[in-house]
């Protein structure tokens, strides 16, 4: 009983996850959107590739059902824009200094502040090699708890530190569907030209 009881409990679950519908089809600046049950709208692949700028140091382009751009919230946010593929949400940011270099130990301070919870550093799953098109780095993924599990690639630009992060909020653990997920935002991004004596 208790077992039957458990798998109810799973099928139900899983359904509330992907019971988000279409309930509508529109036009945006000019392209075919979606709109969905919960507000959430995205343009249809139609449409083709979208870019989106991130900033200074590149873009992120993709097929609308591949990664989607959330909704700003936050005008702060305007340049570090965040993206959606079902469960799981993704971000192209750049960390750089002013005056000196950076190293392997600030991006994984960086790293080790974006995973805290409750005071707590994340618990590392694997740390391999990776890359960002043509620049090699390194992929690290963290366990935060509560926080679900974030995957970062990153790599050296010329003294500056391209970070490619994606989040699973609802798992503990690296599966193969973020693992996906992580390989094609990484393979969205589009790096600008940077020389290490431009601002």
């Amino acid at each position: 009983m208790k077992l039957a009881l458990f798998s109810l409990c799973i099928v139900l679950a899983a359904s509330a996850a992907s019971a988000r519908e279409v309930i509508a089809n529109v036009q945006v600046k000019g392209g075919p959107a979606l709109i969905y049950d919960d507000g959430f709208w995205r343009f249809d692949d139609e449409v083709g590739e979208v870019c989106t700028p991130t900033g200074k140091h590149g873009e992120v382009c993709a097929l609308p059902s591949v990664w989607s751009r959330l909704p700003d919230v936050d005008e702060s946010r305007y340049d570090l824009p965040e993206f959606v593929q079902g469960e799981y949400l993704a971000e192209f940011s750049v960390l750089q200094r002013r005056n000196g270099t950076l190293d392997l130990n600030n991006v994984l301070a960086f790293i080790g502040n974006q995973t805290m919870h409750d005071g707590l550093r994340g618990l590392a799953l694997l740390s391999t090699e990776g890359s960002i098109g043509n620049l090699d780095g390194k992929h690290v993924v963290v366990s935060a708890g509560a926080n679900g599990v974030f995957a970062f690639t990153f790599a050296n630009q010329n003294g500056r530190f391209l970070i490619a992060r994606t989040r699973d909020q609802n798992s503990t653990i690296y599966h193969s569907g973020h693992q996906k997920a992580h390989e094609s935002f990484v393979q969205s991004l589009y790096p600008a030209p940077f020389d290490s004596g431009q601002e």
